[in-house]
């Protein structure tokens, strides 16, 4: 097998998984909204089985949006760790996208226990349904071999995280290394690191690009902030416009006026509540509002 046709198994492995995750999602939120219901109400869908079908899959569809922006699908940086965490969020706001379709569009009132029970179902799957692609994930890169390129003196750190998140093996290729292509050609994955020279760094990126491996580049400052930068031109040269890091003084001055007005606005809406309650307070047993206490201080003293 030639090794654009490995790679090309290998990527059609990595989509398999990655659609089998986005199939099991949606049917694991149908399930969760179900199952609330069948614990609360009794009925799998209490408002219709037609207006629950298909509520549960226009909110999973959103879901699916949900859950990619939160980069819950990412193959190579998402890790059952990571997912831990952002499936409270996640869930959090699928729930809230039923609610405001539900306020909009249906009639239907549901008590807010359907919701925590839909909560729970809904973490518990998003969670089983990452320990069983995290082990797919592991049987494909099972075997697989990473080539990190770079200074020697800068290996260990990248080895270790790297060594956290995926499960190949791991092989490091000093940037004085004339002869890297051998080394290219029996690896599946290759890390650039930034200390390599802007010469070796090209020689690397064209020949991965050639051979159709994947390459991942870690970057120096001035590539992270051409990230967003915007191209012009000065007549036939081409330019990188590259936004400052620091907000500008009108950024600054509509920050500070946004600040001000927010801190007015809280002040007001807590001072009305410190006055009810303060009559709250009174009504209830005439006391005085604030609370006084005789207390010892240093050598007895009151």
């Amino acid at each position: 097998m030639t090794r654009f046709a490995k790679s090309k198994e290998r990527g059609m492995g990595i989509l398999g998984i990655q659609f089998l995750e986005i199939l099991l999602v949606i049917l694991c939120l149908i399930l969760s909204f179900a199952l609330a219901g069948l614990f609360i109400y009794g009925d799998y869908f209490p408002f219709g089985i037609q207006q629950g079908i298909l509520l549960s899959a226009m909110v999973s569809a959103i879901a699916v949006v949900i859950l990619a922006s939160f980069k819950y699908f990412n193959f190579m940086s998402c890790s059952f760790v990571s997912a831990l965490g952002r499936s409270i969020s996640i869930v959090l706001s699928i729930n809230v996208v039923l609610i405001l379709i539900l306020y909009f569009i249906s009639e239907a009132r549901l008590s807010p226990y359907y919701f925590i029970v839909a909560v729970a179902f809904q973490y518990t799957f998003l969670l089983l349904i990452k320990i069983f692609s995290s082990l797919l994930k592991q049987n494909t890169l099972q075997g697989k071999r990473a080539l990190v390129v770079g200074k020697s003196s800068e290996k260990e750190w990248l080895l270790e995280r790297i060594r956290r998140q995926c499960e190949y093996q791991l092989r490091f290729l000093d940037e004085r290394t004339k002869n890297f292509t051998a080394y290219i050609d029996r690896s599946d994955y290759v890390y650039l690191l930034s200390s390599a020279s802007l010469e070796y760094k090209r020689r690397i990126i064209t020949y991965c690009e050639l051979q159709g491996k994947r390459l991942y580049i870690v970057p120096e400052v001035h590539e992270i902030a051409m990230r967003d930068s915007e191209l012009t031109r000065i007549g036939d040269i081409p330019l990188f416009t590259i936004d400052q890091f620091r907000l500008t003084e009108a950024q600054a001055m509509i920050k500070r006026v946004m600040d001000i007005l927010i801190a007015l606005l809280g002040t007001i809406i807590t001072s009305l509540l410190l006055l009810v309650s303060s009559v709250f307070i009174k009504a209830e047993d005439g006391g005085p509002v604030f609370y006084r206490q005789t207390r010892s201080g240093i050598n007895g003293r009151e």
